[in-house]
């Protein structure tokens, strides 16, 4: 069940970094309040091994 929800949340972030890159290549407005993040925050986690 967590590995289901893990995949939709990823894909969910996924889609919201789609919108908010289609909507700067292809709009002159500014980004609506719901796009307007920063997109550094779904990067991928740099992984520590020992």
């Amino acid at each position: 069940m967590g590995m289901v929800a893990a995949v939709k949340e990823h894909e969910q972030q996924q889609r919201r970094l789609l919108a908010r890159q289609m909507h700067l290549q292809c709009s002159s407005r500014p980004l609506p309040k719901e796009l307007d993040f920063d997109p550094a925050i779904y990067a991928p986690k740099k992984a520590h091994y020992p």
